[in-house]
């Protein structure tokens, strides 16, 4: 009789200490479950704030040489990135100019394409021949395509304020005043027949903006298209800058790919060197191109490029 009651008291404790201690692995293995899920979300919502910066917290300019670590984030950057600029800048580096700050390491295109149209280089950064010469009397503005303008008598203190002016926007971009020959909305400038000094006029372009569109048309042989202001040559150029210029009568000069030798063609932005060595080879071997399509049939060459350089080519 002993015996029995000791066996049921033992199997009562057995069974007892088994609820318990299954109660205890299951509260456990859940709490361990939500402390794996939680870092993880965290990791992601991290990652999501920092890749995907929120619209109303980036800033319209920046000046890469003045920025702090948050401004730099908000822009698109990385932490990490972000901390490179700054060490970058605590030894003694500078950018002189927007397309700098590509050689960032890590920058991606996504992010330069979406950097590029908030950068803007405070004047005390800049290199002086990018800057105006206020001590000039005269101006020879470049004309687009390469040409040169006539002399025009320039009055030294209405260049002095425009240069304060340019300087003050490029290091106080949230003032709200341009300076006070600026287009208005409505208001255009002609690519096909403008200098440099009419493109100054375009809010969010100045001296050195305007040099580097005169430069790009002069390699092209002139604009064809508005659209061409999109190019990845000017990538840097503020993204509205093309509401205030329109394209009248168009004025190119041809490129006869017949005549021409490698090094000739490369200096085309539409050309890289190994179509012009395809070129240069084929009019070699087999005698002159007597149509575009005979060059878009060369290996190199696609439809994309039949349309860019279909009104420059000439045979």
């Amino acid at each position: 009789m002993h015996g029995l009651v000791g066996c049921l008291v033992i199997l009562a404790i057995v069974f007892v200490s088994y609820v318990m201690l299954h109660g205890k692995s299951s509260e456990a293995a859940s709490f361990a479950e939500s402390t794996e899920l939680t870092p993880s979300a965290s990791l992601a919502t991290s990652q999501s704030d920092e890749g995907q910066p929120s619209s109303s917290s980036v800033p319209k300019f920046f000046d890469p040489n003045t920025a702090d670590s948050a401004t730099l984030v908000a822009v698109g950057l990385s932490s990490f990135q972000a901390r490179n600029v700054l060490r970058y800048r605590q030894k003694g580096g500078q950018y002189h100019r927007p397309e700098d700050f590509k050689r960032l390491y890590g920058l991606t295109v996504q992010q330069w394409e979406q950097i590029a149209p908030h950068i803007r280089i405070g004047r005390q950064y800049q290199y002086l021949a990018d800057v105006e010469d206020v001590n000039s009397s005269y101006s020879r503005p470049e004309r687009l395509g390469g040409g040169r303008g006539s002399s025009q008598m320039g009055s030294s203190r209405d260049s002095v304020r425009a240069d304060f002016d340019t300087a003050m926007h490029a290091t106080h971009p949230f003032r709200s005043n341009e300076p006070r020959n600026k287009l208005r909305k409505g208001e255009f400038v002609d690519l096909a027949n403008c200098d440099t000094t009419e493109l100054k006029r375009v809010p969010g372009i100045g001296s050195y903006y305007a040099r580097r569109i005169a430069e790009y048309a002069e390699k092209l042989g002139g604009f064809v298209s508005v659209k061409q202001l999109n190019d990845e040559a000017l990538s840097f150029l503020p993204a509205d800058v093309d509401q205030y210029l329109t394209l009248k009568t168009p004025s190119v000069r041809k490129l006869r790919i017949n005549e021409l030798t490698v090094r000739e063609l490369v200096r085309h932005p539409y050309i890289t060197y190994p179509q012009a060595k395809q070129i240069v080879d084929r009019v070699r071997l087999n005698g002159p191109f007597r149509t575009l399509d005979e060059v878009i049939f060369l290996s190199e060459f696609t439809e994309t490029d039949r349309r860019r350089l279909e009104p420059y080519v000439a045979f």
